[in-house]
């Protein structure tokens, strides 16, 4: 897998998917379950600098992951430089450009997601778009999940319908 680079550290966090089942029948849906569903998150080059904690990365994940209906076995977020992430945007995607985010889903049967997120270029669409950090980590990671879902950024239509869909998610989470 990408992930698998010497010195990434990998912090674990599990929720249940019966966690994510609320309302009536609760008791019901648990109980049908074949078998409990683990979601394994890791952050993995996490800036501690940051205004925000890993903690609220993971919430921002769970739910999320829950808002859009995405099963999802595992999800690395992997902080790395500029440089290293316009490399991999050439080998990966046959794009040189620098770009903020890739997102790999390596599952075959489940879906087992990889986001790359670079910094470098995060901080400075923040800027560009007067936004916190923060913020735009945020978005970055709700970008990178929507790809899980399916959504794709590659005609200008699907760019406008990922962004819409971004731009609801962090209202609904009340990111913004």
């Amino acid at each position: 897998a990408l992930s698998r680079l010497p010195g990434i550290s990998l912090t674990l966090w599990c929720i249940s998917a019966s966690d994510r089942v609320s309302g009536p029948g609760k008791e019901e849906a648990k109980n049908n379950r074949q078998q409990e569903i683990l979601m394994e998150i890791s952050i993995h080059n996490f800036d501690n600098k940051l205004r925000i904690s890993k903690q609220d990365l993971y919430e921002l994940v769970r739910k999320s992951v829950d808002k859009i209906d995405l099963v999802i076995e595992s999800c690395r977020i992997i902080f790395i430089g500029d440089e290293t992430l316009r490399e991999m945007h050439e080998e990966y995607l046959d794009d040189p450009d620098y770009t903020d985010v890739i997102t790999f889903n390596l599952g075959e049967e489940k879906i087992e997601g990889e986001i790359y997120i670079s910094l470098d270029r995060v901080k400075e669409n923040a800027r560009l778009f007067k936004v916190s950090t923060e913020n735009e980590i945020y978005r970055t990671i709700i970008h990178g999940l929507l790809h899980l879902k399916g959504f794709n950024d590659k005609s200008e239509h699907e760019k406008e319908i990922m962004k819409h869909q971004e731009n609801e998610l962090l209202k609904s989470l009340q990111i913004y």
